[in-house]
């Protein structure tokens, strides 16, 4: 009945619950109660309610509820009459055990207590086994565990084990630390009795049966290997290719074993010299690999004699036929592929009638070539689909062919018939408007005076069916019939409705928590209690909750209640809420680096995260940043993400910084986009300073941020990655201030690109990007990392990088940027598709950065064009750019190279 096992159901209504006539009272329910249950709080589940009528149905669907909550094994009611006539109902149930611990213990010698299993093979049995501490469990389950925790033995050398899943009684259990009280007797510890855990393991092998021709094989495998069916298959596996390799393919291998001595039996069969003369070169070679690694199995032959067949259909040979034969010729045979081409089809001429008269077609099928069946059946399905489409809903294709085999002659005869036009559309039982949702309108592509079409009709039908399913009429049915005219010019379409009841969600029950909160569960759902049920919003509830990552698995099930409403059983399968991730790597200034990673999910059981990241370094470098994320803030489904970072680096020569950080955020969806409100402070300090620090990176250099900031995105693109239409604007402000902590500065800058497929391959790409800012009070400049720059791979590509703009050269003669108050760029690109893999770009920018925005002149823009290549990756676009300044000045370059991952913008 339930799918995790048998289990009885019994309801037990005394004769005062149902009145015995029509005159009698109705007996209301005055007290209710589950016994039994390690969780009372579950009466809140009862439909059955303390005060209202005891409906017998009510007290049903409380039963079918309990039990669909896969908690209990045996649900029953009873009903005691209080003194004041009313009814006490109790609602005795048996609660299913669950997993407490897993013992794993193999048998002792005989009369000796049982000995505990190998901690490493008892850890893999637990992996195999699917059971998990603090689950249910019935007989079927612990059968199913058993069988897979013997699978994954025979797998792994244990030939002989046998796997025994015992329950230890309740009254020899030990109560773990920290269970709740009374659910204890709920909890059963399993001994796993493992018998003959004995990893059979190689003594030697030999092979016998080896032909006298070639070299005999060293005997597969070392002494001590463990002997699973993937190490002994494979070991044949390798003796076989060596016999396929030599010419061999009929080769067989079997084995046998006693107690790990392994013999290789070889059968090998006479070699073939095998002739593929009539395949190309490239299929030859194809096939010879085939054949070596397969010998000369079915599948193989059938494959290579279909190449062979398809290149003689290629030529007009209708009725080629292939076979393979096998010639022995003494102590060696010979395999080759024999064809039956008979005669060579083709097509001389091709005609096209229409009601019997000509009628040429400039786009159809050409003569003078092969004759192939398959381009002629293409054919008449184009022909006929194109007047479906037209609105000729009887028409009909065929095709005549005559002459002689040189020269064949097909004529497609065309019947389109009369032209159908839609005369009415009609839609019979839909629920009328006021008994549906806003958003469940449907716009029809099937309308008065179209053309008929059959793949109009079938598309309307499901998208009034969606849109009813959606809509809480779970059940309904739709019949399209159509009548034409007797000459079939004319067809109505009536759209037959069977919507049945609409259906509301009753109660949403959760089953499977173990540390998670019911109410994180509800809050991702996006169906609630008394809303019309969608089929759509349930798999938008199941995706939701599985993205949390709280979960392993989320089921949800329907559970029939009255006739409109539906109660629904939402089974969650929590995973692991600690991981720990350890890293190791290598960097230029810092050599060895060891990273760990600590992650705590689903804190208090409110799907709240936390994460520590720790790293460290033999040249003196150390970060730690903690990350806390609240998804439900301000009492909504808002996600709050908090970072605290420390970094202390004296692994350059050049300087030595410290940097303390704070940053929170969070994300409103806004009309036309996202606003991301962030709060950000940010300390830098450097010291030993023999370099500076805007010569090696000046995200590095000192600086004091502490403020909020606002950043609003639209973007409509079709790919992030490689966009090919639509538009992608963003707006950001910050302000610093020395009250919080601070620099004083305010910082905008806004960026708009759009894209547009002009043709198919061919994008015109365009960007613009204005950047603002200013110190104020005690600030006299903004610090270094918060100014704008300009040049590299992603703007001003004829320049190095942050070559645009204010700078100095040091006394070494190298530029050092300095950067500005202001920024105005903007970039023009065309980008063609080469190939499938391989990209073209010519672009065209200009642009320049300010010291001050009182300084901004456009007439001081720089000007750069170049071209570069693009190849698609797996990992994404790869970009070589070659940029050249069209107004170089003295001192300058006039080109420079850029590589880039990604588009430019």
């Amino acid at each position: 009945m339930m799918r995790h096992g048998l289990r009885l159901i019994r309801i037990a209504l005394v004769a005062a619950l149902v009145p015995t006539s029509a005159a009698a009272q109705e007996p209301r329910v005055s007290a209710l109660e589950i016994r039994g249950s390690s969780d009372p709080s579950l009466v809140r589940y009862l439909t059955v309610k303390v005060g209202q009528p005891a409906d017998p149905e009510a007290v049903r669907a409380s039963v079918l509820l309990l039990s669909a909550m896969d908690l209990f094994d045996e649900v029953s009611v009873e009903s005691e009459t209080e003194p004041d006539g009313g009814l006490r109902l109790v609602f005795d149930v048996v609660q299913t055990p669950r997993i407490r611990a897993l013992r794993f213990v193999r048998p002792g010698e005989a009369g000796t207590p049982d000995l505990p299993l190998d901690a490493s093979l008892a850890a893999d049995l637990v992996r195999a086994s699917g059971l998990r501490l603090g689950e249910t469990f019935r007989e079927k389950a612990l059968a199913d565990a058993s069988a897979r925790m013997v699978e994954w033995l025979r797998t792994h050398a244990y030939p002989r084990s046998r796997v025994e899943i015992l329950v230890v009684p309740a009254v020899t259990a030990t109560a773990p630390l920290g269970a709740t009280p009374g659910e204890d007797r709920f909890l059963r510890d399993l001994r796993v009795l493992v018998h003959d855990a004995r990893a059979e393991t190689l003594v030697s092998s030999r092979v016998e049966g080896w032909p006298g021709t070639l070299v005999p094989p060293r005997p597969p495998g070392s002494r001590g290997d463990a002997l699973t069916d993937e190490t002994v298959t494979a070991w044949k596996d390798h003796l076989r290719a060596l016999l396929f390799k030599a010419s061999y393919y009929r080769a067989q291998v079997r084995t046998e074993s006693v107690q790990g001595d392994i013999v290789f039996f070889v059968t090998p069969g006479v070699p073939f010299d095998l002739r593929l003369d009539l395949l190309t070169p490239k299929e030859k070679e194809q096939a010879r690999a085939r054949f070596e690694k397969e010998g000369l199995s079915q599948e193989a032959l059938e494959e290579t004699m279909s190449v062979i067949e398809s290149d003689y259909i290629a030529r007009g040979h209708r009725d080629v036929e292939v076979d393979f034969q096998e010639v022995p010729r003494g102590d060696r045979a010979t395999g080759e592929f024999v064809v039956r081409p008979g005669p060579a089809w083709v097509l001389g001429a091709v005609e096209y009638q229409t009601d019997g008269q000509p009628s040429p077609r400039a786009n159809g099928l050409p003569g003078g070539g092969p004759w192939i069946a398959a381009d002629i059946a293409a054919e008449k399905t184009r022909l006929l689909e194109a007047l479906h489409l037209q609105g000729y809903a009887g028409a009909l294709v065929s095709h005549e062919e005559t002459g002689e085999p040189a020269s064949a002659h097909v004529v497609f005869k065309i019947l389109p018939g009369s032209l159908s036009l839609v005369d009415t559309v009609r839609l019979e039982g839909a629920p009328p408007p006021g008994a549906r949702s806003r958003s469940a309108a449907v716009e029809l592509r099937t309308r008065e005076t179209t053309p008929f079409r059959n793949g109009d009709v079938a598309r309307d039908r499901t998208a009034l069916l969606a849109s009813l399913r959606d809509d809480g009429y779970i059940d309904a049915r739709i019949d399209v019939e159509t009548d034409f005219s007797d000459d079939r010019t004319k067809v109505a379409v009536v759209f037959r409705v069977m919507p049945g009841p609409r259906v509301r969600v009753g109660r949403i029950l959760v089953t499977g928590l173990r540390v998670t909160r019911e109410s994180v569960v509800l809050r991702e759902s996006r169906l609630k209690e008394g809303d019309y049920l969608s089929y759509q919003k349930l798999l938008d509830t199941q995706s939701g909750l599985s993205a949390t990552g709280l979960f392993t698995d989320v089921q949800i099930r329907e559970l029939a209640g009255e006739a409109d409403e539906r109660n629904l059983i939402v089974e969650v399968t929590e995973g692991p809420r600690t991981t720990i991730v350890p890293g190791l790597g290598f960097a230029e200034t810092e050599r060895l680096r060891a990273s760990v990673e600590f992650t705590q999910l689903n804190i208090s059981g409110r799907a709240r995260t936390a994460s520590l990241f720790l790293r460290g370094s033999i040249k003196g470098s150390s970060r730690a940043l903690l990350s806390l994320t609240e998804p439900y803030a301000f009492g909504r489904r808002q996600a709050v993400n908090v970072q605290i970072y420390w970094d202390d680096d004296r692994s350059r020569t050049a300087f030595d910084f410290k940097r303390l950080g704070f940053e929170t955020q969070t994300v409103f969806p806004v009309k036309g986009g996202n606003l991301l409100a962030r709060y950000t402070f940010r300390k830098t300090t450097t010291s030993n300073v023999e370099t500076d620090c805007a010569e090696i990176n000046r995200d590095l250099c000192d600086g004091r941020v502490s403020g909020p900031s606002l950043v609003f995105v639209h973007d409509t693109r079709n790919d992030a990655l490689e966009p090919r239409r639509g538009t992608l604007f963003s707006l950001e402000t910050l302000v610093s201030s020395t009250a919080l902590g601070g620099d004083s500065f305010v910082r905008g800058s806004a960026f708009l690109s759009r894209y547009e497929e002009v043709r198919a391959g061919t994008v015109l790409a365009g960007s613009l990007r204005i950047g603002l800012s200013r110190a104020f009070g005690s600030s006299v400049d903004l610090p270094l990392p918060e100014r704008f720059f300009a040049g590299g791979a992603s703007l001003m590509r004829g320049f190095k990088t942050d070559e645009v703009g204010p700078g100095v050269f040091n006394a070494a003669g190298t530029f050092v940027p300095a950067g500005g108050n202001a920024l105005v760029a903007a970039a023009l690109e065309a980008r063609f598709d080469v190939t499938k893999s391989v990209g073209l770009q010519i672009f065209a920018e200009t642009g320049n950065v300010y010291a001050r925005v009182a300084r901004l002149r456009l007439g001081d823009l720089r000007e750069v064009a170049g071209l570069g290549l693009t190849y698609r990756s797996p990992f994404g676009p790869l970009r070589l750019d070659w940029g050249f300044k069209l107004d170089r000045r003295e001192g300058e370059s006039r080109q420079q190279l850029h590589v880039g991952v990604g588009y430019a913008f």
